[in-house]
């Protein structure tokens, strides 16, 4: 069974530590579909926590981004602020330092496309989660 999140206040925030993302988001043992379900985890924790997430305007890898660092109704971050993989235009890359590009379905359900190893979007080596085939955990 995996350890449960831990959070502490930081700088006004409740920061939740200790997650699957902060231990192998873009761990070079792990797969990039494995970091895209890392995100997702994310995401369907903020989705508990927030109950209105469906009118917060989260049209962008900025707005997810953001949101997961804490500008949220409930100030909690599952994004420590500062991670390395946040650029400094305030996006969550992916392993390749490319924006991940978030694709709200609903306000439950986001997908998430990786540009993949040649880091250029819309091509075949891409990575999306959940595949669009209807797979996914």
């Amino acid at each position: 069974m995996a350890p449960a999140a831990v959070a502490v206040s930081l700088e006004g925030f409740t920061v939740v530590g200790d997650t699957g993302f902060a231990r192998h988001y873009r761990d070079p043992g792990r797969s990039a579909e494995d970091d895209l379900k890392e995100v997702t985890g994310l995401l369907d924790a903020a989705v508990l926590l927030v109950k209105d997430i469906d009118r917060i305007p989260l049209a962008d890898n900025a707005d997810f981004t953001r949101f997961l660092q804490g500008e949220n109704p409930h100030r909690v971050a599952w994004i420590v602020p500062g991670h390395p993989a946040v650029s400094s235009q305030g996006e969550l890359l992916d392993r390749w330092e490319q924006p991940l590009f978030f694709h709200r379905e609903s306000s439950r359900r986001t997908a998430l496309r990786s540009a993949g190893p040649d880091r250029e979007m819309w091509t075949g080596d891409d990575i999306v989660f959940p595949s669009p085939e209807g797979g996914g955990d």
